[in-house]
């Protein structure tokens, strides 16, 4: 009898999952950099606070990941997605 074939990349079901994980994680960091311009302790917090609620998310992410390559995907992902977050956010503030 021969065994299923164990696939090696990322499965549609693993880039639907990291897209999902991605559009949570981005409007939850969105959302707390647009709340720390409303105060100056806001913006002193709000490292804290995405750290802590976007580490929720990234949390579950990792949990539901099943290959190696879902979580370098992901960390990659998550890179590009913060420093495109800080730019749009320095240009609407200036």
């Amino acid at each position: 009898m021969s065994e299923p074939i164990k696939r090696r990349g990322m499965s549609g079901k693993d880039v639907i999952t990291v897209g999902i994980f991605s559009a949570i994680y981005f409007v939850i960091n969105f959302a707390f950099m647009l709340l720390g311009g409303l105060h100056p302790l806001l913006w002193i917090l709000m490292p804290g606070f995405i750290a802590l609620f976007t580490g929720m998310v990234s949390t579950m992410q990792f949990n539901k990941a099943e290959n190696m390559i879902v979580l370098s995907f992901s960390g990659i992902k998550d890179v590009k997605i913060e420093s495109g977050i800080k730019l749009l956010y320095e240009t609407i503030s200036k």
